[in-house]
């Protein structure tokens, strides 16, 4: 049986994961869902948190998911998210530059 503090962690981490991945469907504060996101599955990853396998093929999903998250975190939100609609959408231009 767990003990009453692993089941308090595993509750508020459940309930910051469904927190975070809610904000990050609907697209608000997206880089700040994702960055927790990402930190979560870091401490998850680094065996913060027992794991019950240790085989690299089981980490490749949780590999997979850091890289998007993270990815997420540097790129920001897309163009229908409610970011986009509160604070206007962002466009990266990259100059021409040529070789002459």
């Amino acid at each position: 049986m767990a003990t009453k503090d692993a089941e308090a962690t595993v509750r508020v981490v459940g309930g910051l994961g469904v927190l975070t991945g809610i904000l990050l469907v609907a697209g608000f504060r997206t880089r700040l869902a994702s960055f927790l996101i990402a930190l979560a599955i870091a401490f998850i990853s680094l065996h913060i948190f027992s794991l019950p396998t240790r085989e690299l093929f089981d980490r490749l999903p949780t590999l997979f998911a850091e890289t998007m998250s993270t990815a997420v975190v540097f790129l920001g939100p897309g163009a229908f998210s409610i970011d986009a609609r509160l604070y206007g959408r962002k466009e990266i231009i990259i100059p021409y530059r040529s070789h002459e």
